[in-house]
């Protein structure tokens, strides 16, 4: 009888007592109706549905785990030794051949013909089964047991899980008895007995619980323990012949890939709610009941009545007792009179009490049987406790087994992803130590001159506060003693005071005199400080324009051989700000240096101009080459060049002519023509020949004269 079934029927028999009392029934209807809507009772319980597909793959597996490890696979492993000749204890063939190879053994005088060396090779043959194969079972029942003992863990802490909450609280009179009482009762109950007999997956649960025996079994078994002793085998795992060609291996090895694979939980939990709100009659009464008890114990202990009740007790007992033996006596004078009146004889009587004593007689010795039997039972679940607290701690021991290997396995892991990031590391490292190198070498000379700045005007402003505090002290000093003396002297050398203070006077007025100086001189060494930061505040920008110059070159030659990648986002505020400023710096200095070309390029071409000689032409030649332009083209801005160039230009003008931008043709000169490409080869990326820095449209290169000067 278990303990839900001990206090059921303590609990029943309470309620025959107090069932049908009339003092206890209404007491128990009073506290039943009070305050009846706030009796609530919640109970929480979790169902779990276990999925059966991996259950049947280990189950599967399993049997050829096991057919596996009945083949006790090993190999034969052969140690040989060269031993004295009195510690041979068999002679092989390879003894024989090596005493062939090695006659230096043979030392002793040999009497016969038979021939005895004091050396000799012996081989001893061992057996050793921690071959790959057993040692891929003993990891695989090691996955094996994690696996399943975390799922069944898991699943047992939820279908066993008892969570129970009672609240109350009533206030009732009843004959003269107030009470008030408040429950509040919070309850949990691991592996509660009565849902693990009840649960609907109890069949699931049996053959998870089987499964993790069996698993336990196969690593208790000789071969297991045996491997047990070898190093542990890590993954990945070598498919080897036997692994491949093997029927039972083949079948360890498809179930090793599930497990592994197996990313799911293998059940759903689901949770289940109860409520009672109002109680029902019947459950109200009995809670009821329990109120009135608990009334009762409080009542009993507050009031020191245990002893009372106690003489009370035993009292009524007796009582009962007697009136139980008068009913026996009133029965046994029945039975007597019954036999009187039937004729029977006291022999016949005392044979059916024989015949009654016998029939107890049975029952008391299938009594004793039955009690045997529980303390067999007792033995054997006793027994049965060994047993699990054993296997418990070899399983606690895999378990530690198994955190060393996967502390093993995150060491390597790691190790492969420091790897990983130092391979990493070495391909950014070029690329970074380029662009460290240039912000180095800027930020140094930056910071060089701003400490050097600072510097500087810390020590002006440190030697001029210096200076102003040598001063006031001493002026302080210097007034505070005259006043001393002054107040000293008063009376007896007022004279002689008024002379020492004219003296002091053009004392303090020198040294007045000289402060000024060396406070104007610190204005002026300030006032140079200032322009020296001034000075230096432009270097700095001078050189954050260079390096910016000089980062926007790098980033053109990377973009010009494709050396830019993903990683490389200029998108962000920063990174285009930076760009950004890269551009407003070049195109400043693409327009400086585009004034300095265009100079240079004018200048090329009109040396090239005045080194062409000059040939001689007909009058005819001249006159049909040479255009006199119209009144409207010289308004339109053409200007007219001297008549040695325009001889140059009809002797030698090239078979397509250039135009201008007053719309007038006007043919490139013959010798300047490369220089002239050249001049139109350098134009900067403005459409139609504009300028860099004004957008008008610009001009080939011609000679004009301005004020008296050739252009």
């Amino acid at each position: 009888m278990g303990r839900l079934d001990t206090i059921y029927r303590a609990f029943a028999d309470y309620r025959k007592n107090t069932l049908e009392d009339r003092a206890c029934a209404k007491v128990r209807r009073v506290l039943a109706r009070a305050d009846a809507d706030g009796d609530t009772v919640e109970v929480v319980r979790v169902i779990c549905h276990i999925e059966e597909d991996w259950i049947e793959a280990i189950e599967q597996g399993l049997e050829h785990i096991g057919k596996a490890i009945e083949e006790e696979r090993q190999f034969i492993r052969s140690n040989g030794e060269v031993v004295p000749i009195e510690k041979v204890k068999n002679v092989s063939r390879e003894s024989v051949e090596h005493l062939a190879r090695h006659s230096n053994l043979i030392t002793k005088e040999q009497k016969g013909e038979d021939i005895i060396p004091d050396q000799l090779y012996t081989v001893e043959r061992l057996s050793d089964y921690a071959v790959y194969e057993n040692r891929f079972l003993y990891m695989l029942l090691c996955y094996l047991r994690d696996f399943i003992t975390f799922r069944y863990d898991k699943i047992m802490e939820l279908v066993t899980t008892y969570n129970g909450s009672l609240r109350m609280r009533k206030t009732a009179d009843a004959d003269g008895r107030r009470t008030a009482v408040e429950f509040k009762l919070d309850e949990r109950l691991l592996n509660d007995p009565f849902l693990t007999e009840n649960n609907p997956e109890k069949e699931k649960i049996g053959r998870i619980s089987d499964m993790l025996k069996g698993v336990l079994l196969y690593l208790s078994t000789p071969l297991m323990e045996f491997v047990s002793k070898s190093p542990k085998l890590k993954p990945p795992v070598t498919e080897t012949n036997v692994l491949k060609m093997n029927k039972h291996f083949r079948g360890a090895m498809q179930l090793y890939y599930y497990i592994t694979a197996y990313d799911k939980d293998g059940y759903t939990a689901e949770r289940v709610v109860k409520t009672l709100n109002p109680f029902s009659d019947e459950v109200a009464d009995e809670f009821a009941e329990s109120i009135s008890l608990v009334s009762f114990l409080t009542y009993e202990h507050g009031m020191g009545l245990e002893e009372v009740l106690k003489e009370r007790y035993r009292a009524e007992e007796a009582r009962r007792r007697e009136l139980e033996e008068q009913r026996h006596l009133e029965l046994l004078e029945k039975l007597r009179k019954r036999i009187r009146d039937k004729g029977c004889s006291p022999e016949e009587y005392m044979l059916l009490l024989e015949q009654r004593n016998r029939a107890l007689e049975q029952d008391s010795a299938q009594l004793r049987l039955a009690r045997a039997e529980i303390e067999r039972l007792s033995a054997e679940t006793k027994r049965q406790a060994e047993e699990i607290a054993a296997l418990t701690e070899k399983l606690a021991a895999s378990e530690r087994a198994f955190a060393e290997q996967a502390a093993a396995h995150a060491r390597e892991l790691a190790e492969l992803r420091e790897s990983h990031a130092r391979e990493i590391a070495e391909l950014t490292a070029a690329h970074e130590r380029e662009i460290e190198a240039l912000h180095e070498e800027y930020g140094q000379k930056i910071a060089a001159i701003n400490e050097e700045h600072e510097q500087a005007v810390a020590a002006l402003n440190e030697e001029h506060a210096r200076a102003v505090e040598e001063l006031n002290a001493a002026h302080e000093s210097a007034v505070q003693a005259l006043n001393a003396r002054r107040e000293e002297e008063l009376a007896q050398m007022q004279a002689e005071y008024e002379r020492r203070l004219s003296v002091q006077q053009e004392e303090a007025a020198a040294r007045s005199a000289a402060y000024e100086e060396r406070l104007s001189r610190a204005a002026a060494e300030n006032e140079a400080g200032r322009r020296a930061l001034a000075e230096s505040s432009a270097q700095a920008a001078q050189l954050r324009d260079e390096a910016a110059l000089s980062m926007a070159k790098y980033n053109a030659l990377r973009k010009e051989h494709g050396l830019f990648t993903a990683e490389d986002d200029f998108t962000t505020p920063e990174t285009f700000g930076e760009i950004e400023h890269q551009y407003e710096v070049f195109r400043a200095f693409f327009k400086q240096e585009w004034r300095k070309t265009k100079k240079r390029i004018r200048k090329e071409v009109f040396s090239s101009l005045s080194n062409v000689a000059v040939p001689s032409a007909p009058a005819e030649q001249a006159a049909q080459g040479t255009e006199t332009p119209s009144p409207e083209q010289a308004a339109q801005g053409t200007e007219t060049l001297p008549p040695e160039q325009t001889a140059v230009q009809q002797a030698d003008a090239p078979p397509a002519a250039q135009p201008t931008e007053q719309g007038t043709e006007q043919a490139a000169p013959a010798a300047g023509q490369e220089a002239w490409h050249a001049a139109q080869a350098a134009q900067p990326p403005y459409a139609d020949g504009q300028d860099a820095e004004t957008g008008a449209a610009q001009e080939p290169p011609q000679s004009r004269e301005k004020d008296g000067r050739t252009e």
